[in-house]
C-alpha cells in the first residue's frame, strides 16, 4: 500500500480495484465534515488510508455503509466503531467487485444479493456484517 499522501493512495486504490475515486460535489460542512449533498462522507487518515462512508436505512434498521476504503483497516475500523457507537448502529453494509469469500470468512459477513448493483460498468456484491467483526 502507498500511504505517503492522499494522491498516492487514490492512484494505488484505482489501480488495484479498477474503481474511480471522485471528490466532485464534496464540501466541508459547518461541523468540518467533508461530505456531499447525499451525506456520503470522506475521511482521510494521514499515512494510514481513507474511507468513503454513509448511513443507510434498510428494512427499518440503520447500517454503516463502507463505500470505498483503502489502508490499515485496524485504524480505519476504530473510526468506524466510533461513528457506529455514536449513532447507536450495530450493522454494516459493504460492497465489493471482488469475490465475496474473503469478506464472509474474515469479517463473518453474509451476502445480500437483492442489493447487488452495477456502477460505472462494474458489478458490486453487497455484504452485511456487524460491529463485532471490527472489534
Amino acid at each position: 500500500m502507498k500511504t505517503e499522501n492522499l494522491q498516492a493512495m487514490v492512484e494505488d486504490y484505482q489501480r488495484r480495484t479498477g474503481e474511480t475515486v471522485n471528490f466532485d460535489g464534496f464540501f466541508f460542512d459547518d461541523q468540518g465534515n467533508f461530505r456531499d449533498s447525499y451525506y456520503e462522507y470522506f475521511k482521510f487518515f494521514p499515512n494510514v488510508g481513507f474511507l468513503f462512508w454513509g448511513l443507510k436505512e434498510y428494512h427499518g434498521d440503520m447500517y454503516f455503509c463502507i463505500l470505498q476504503t483503502y489502508g490499515d483497516m485496524k485504524v480505519i475500523g476504530e473510526y468506524i466503531i466510533e461513528v457506529m457507537e455514536r449513532n447507536n448502529i450495530t450493522k454494516i453494509f459493504t460492497s465489493t467487485t471482488r469475490k465475496t469469500k474473503m469478506h464472509i470468512r474474515k469479517w463473518n459477513m453474509k451476502e445480500v444479493p437483492e442489493l447487488d448493483y452495477t456502477y460505472h460498468g462494474l458489478q458490486y456484491h453487497v455484504l452485511e456484517g456487524t460491529i463485532d467483526a471490527l472489534r
